[in-house]
């Protein structure tokens, strides 16, 4: 690997690692707190690291976008949302949504950029380990400001502020602990048990609650 080689490899993937704390974003200040800040993080990560990925691929072709049945699957996905958003009622909402939703076609666009990037720069194991650690060290956060917030909005939905979405995102996480637990050795085990058990306080609120209590 040529040092300019690395240099972009590893803009991609630090860039990655922050994107994977998007869930954490949070301005109370702004009129959808919990969405647009978010996703505008998100989007700004993710074009410094496409940047850094094309000049990747430029450098070492190896690293183009793999095609097999699931690049193909989600091509599609993508494909059909742009053109039902080409023959729908307003071009411009399907494109750049809403403040309060941030679902439009340039989200879509920037999960896809990233889907790219994941699937065609990390072709090791290792790799998708540290990513998927990070990912719980990003779940965990989220669920201890859950579990420690005094208020009410964040202590049912932390800092993405609905529990329904919450639950979304820590099953991912729980899983990936089950995973990275039955695989791993020695002190990792032990980190992703505790993680494991403290997504899932998170997850049901309730026993939570019962083990947090004052002679609980």
């Amino acid at each position: 690997m040529s040092k300019l080689e690395r240099i972009y490899f590893s803009i991609v993937e630090w860039g990655v690692y922050i994107a994977l704390f998007t869930p954490l974003v949070l301005f109370r200040t702004w009129f959808f707190p919990y969405v647009s800040p978010k996703t505008i993080f998100f989007r700004i990560i993710v074009d410094i690291i496409f940047i850094a990925y094309i000049l990747l691929v430029v450098s070492n072709r190896r690293y183009l976008p793999k095609i097999n049945a699931l690049t193909i699957s989600v091509t599609v996905f993508i494909g059909v949302l742009f053109l039902t958003s080409l023959t729908g009622i307003n071009f411009a909402k399907s494109f750049w949504s809403t403040f309060e939703r941030m679902t439009g076609l340039l989200t879509f666009f920037h999960l896809y950029a990233f889907f790219i990037i994941l699937t065609s720069v990390f072709q090791e194991r290792k790799y998708w380990e540290r990513i998927l650690t990070v990912s719980i060290i990003a779940g965990i956060l989220v669920s201890l400001y859950a579990l420690l917030s005094k208020d009410p909005t964040s202590r049912s939905g932390g800092t993405i502020g609905n529990i329904s979405f919450l639950a979304t995102y820590l099953s991912f996480n729980v899983f990936f602990a089950i995973i990275l637990f039955f695989i791993k050795q020695g002190a990792w085990r032990i980190f992703y048990a505790l993680s494991f058990g403290v997504m899932m306080l998170s997850l049901f609120p309730d026993v939570a609650e019962l083990e947090l209590a004052p002679g609980g």
